[in-house]
């Protein structure tokens, strides 16, 4: 068997690995990226050339009242100068913003798409520990946190970078003095945002965790939403829920508080820095009265620093939330898979229908076995019943046939073929189901029964339907086979059924399944179902999963399986005779008889 594919944990340099990751769904747009923060970084050049105009603006301002020699069509044309540079510059930046949003939505897509595709290559035993409603937090929110949280954030973080570079050079240049003023608090306060930082990324984690776990809740309440009323659980299930949404109600109000530490702790040390500007610029003035002009400009710098500034530091919150969501992405995506058969050639061309069980063995999870040395020898169009108390290993050997879980050990054969050495969606094509739960979708009547077999005529798809007595119920519907199913559907649980039977019979497979086919209807709609079951199996071999042993008295084989082993098989009456364990289950359900 080729080997698993190992799975990755985010343990030590776990950022580092994520960062890398996320790389791969930014690398091709890295050029169209450049561009633009090549376009960026000159808005910010010309935003921070502003307030570097701003001095001699002032100073001719300051001149023109005291000697009159300056002309004011300068000073108008300086300020315009000024003014179309903010305006240039911020639309510069704005394009980053607005084009970013784009590739940020094309990357979500990206990975819903991966997540989408990685479902079916996840074996099924995954899903047995995962809630649909936590699988459908990361198709939906986890992916939009990490397409827009982490392209916004990456966007404002080299923007931020570069304005403040630009903002830097600026200032040094103006005063060199009062640059080192309005910088010496800078290091306060980025060595307090990483302390805020670090002490904020668990509540990120947990945040991300319990918005699943709260999703998947509500997914499962909502889905039994009428059995819940029934058993009068609603207070039971609100006290979990509420439980759950505590936890995620904490965890969400700690992550706000952090992250609302950032902008207060820039303020601050921004404030700090106005202060500093205004006293050293007043010392200098003792020296060289012109040095009083460079405060407003100086003013406007540190005002324009703290842009920047603040946006790396609300940046960091923004990037956590992004983290935390490919956190659960990656480690969906990162999941092993079920093996490659991408090398597998064989086929069965003509199946005739003989399958052997050779000691299988089996078990959901490691240490715990449920299937102990499974022998069966089955003759095409045999009809093999199986039947046991619940958790006895029925639905277990269905799940074995269709190869949605793999054996400990043993082989299922078909036609004397293992098939392990057959592709899984060839070994799915050989068997034809219909389940306990009649799985229908949105759409007409003909789309579902169709479902499989897409291009057959309408000829065959109306035998169909009258072999599995539907044709008529479906006549007497106002739009007949074109009758949408949808929840506020007309047509009754057993109708369903026999849609699916339909759909079975067109999809004319040598192996049939029926699992617990007639459990949730009437007498009357079980006879019919019963009926056009009959028709289905003729001539195929079949799997038939029973509560109710009056639908199986017929089999020619029944197995009677008690904790993963078969302790009993043979017809109806070779059982009944045996005065074993079928017979008790026999007479449990037919005492009042």
């Amino acid at each position: 068997m080729p080997p698993m594919r190992k799975k990755v944990t985010f343990e030590k340099g776990e950022t580092k690995q994520l960062i890398k990751k996320l790389w791969k769904y930014f690398r091709p747009y890295k050029w169209y990226m450049v561009l633009l923060f090549v376009i960026s970084s000159i808005g910010c050049v010309l935003v921070a050339l502003s307030p570097f105009l701003l001095k001699t603006f002032v100073q001719d301002i300051s001149d023109l009242f005291q000697t009159s020699n300056v002309a004011i069509n300068k000073i108008i044309t300086e300020g315009l100068i000024i003014i179309i540079f903010l305006v240039a510059g911020n639309i510069c930046q704005t394009l980053l913003f607005v084009f970013m949003a784009v590739y940020a939505q094309k990357i979500a897509s990206v990975l819903r798409k991966e997540m989408t595709e990685k479902f079916d290559k996840i074996p099924l035993k995954r899903y047995d520990k995962t809630t649909i409603g936590d699988l459908s937090s990361r198709l939906s929110n986890d992916a939009s946190d990490v397409g827009e949280s982490s392209a916004s954030a990456l966007a404002s973080i080299v923007n931020a970078v570069v304005l403040l570079v630009a903002l830097l050079i600026a200032m040094f240049i103006s005063s060199w003095q009062l640059s080192l003023v309005s910088l010496v608090t800078l290091p306060c306060g980025f060595a307090l945002m990483a302390l805020v930082a670090k002490k904020s990324d668990k509540h990120y984690k947990s945040r991300q965790k319990y918005l699943g776990a709260v999703t998947g809740k509500l997914e499962e309440v909502y889905s039994g939403l009428s059995v819940m009323r029934i058993f009068n659980t609603q207070k039971k299930e609100t006290k979990v829920f509420s439980e759950a949404n505590n936890e995620l109600r904490k965890s969400w109000v700690l992550v706000n508080f952090f992250s609302g530490l950032f902008q207060p702790i820039m303020s601050f040390t921004g404030n700090l820095g106005y202060v500093g500007i205004a006293f050293v610029a007043a010392l200098m003035a003792k020296h060289d009265p012109q040095s009083l002009v460079l405060i407003p400009s100086f003013i406007m710098f540190v005002g324009q620093l703290q842009n920047p500034l603040s946006t790396i530091a609300g940046n960091i919150s923004t990037l956590q939330t992004a983290l935390g969501g490919a956190r659960r992405i990656f480690e969906l995506l990162d999941a092993e898979e079920e093996w490659d058969e991408s090398t597998i050639t064989k086929v069965i061309k003509k199946p005739k229908g003989n399958i052997q069980f050779h000691h299988v063995r089996f078990g959901y999870d490691p240490g715990k076995e449920i299937i102990h040395d499974f022998n069966l020898k089955i003759k095409k169009g045999s009809k093999v019943a199986i039947v046991g108390p619940t958790g006895s290993g029925k639905t277990t050997i269905v799940n074995l046939l269709m190869r949605f879980y793999e054996l400990n050990s043993g082989s299922i054969r078909v036609d004397g073929v293992n098939i392990k050495e057959i592709k899984r969606e060839d070994v799915r094509k050989l068997f034809g189901m219909v389940l306990q739960d009649s799985w229908t979708f949105e759409g007409t009547i003909k789309e579902n029964i169709i479902y499989t077999t897409p291009d057959v005529s309408k000829k065959k798809l109306v035998a169909a339907c009258k072999v599995a007595n539907i044709d008529h119920v479906i006549k007497t519907l106002p739009d007949g086979y074109k009758t949408v199913l949808n929840e506020s559907s007309t047509l009754s649980v057993g109708e369903k059924q026999l849609l699916t039977i339909a759909r079975a019979i067109l999809q004319d497979s040598p192996f049939i399944i029926l699992d617990e086919a007639t459990s949730s209807v009437d007498t009357q709609t079980e006879q019919k179902i019963q009926d056009a079951m009959d028709k289905l199996i003729k001539g195929r071999t079949s799997f038939v999963i029973a509560h109710r042993l009056s639908t199986i008295k017929n089999a020619d084989i029944i197995l009677v399986l008690k904790d993963g082993n078969i302790i009993e098989q043979g017809s109806h009456k070779q059982l009944i005779k045996k005065h074993g364990f079928y017979e008790e289950l026999y007479n449990s359900q037919f005492a009042d008889n």
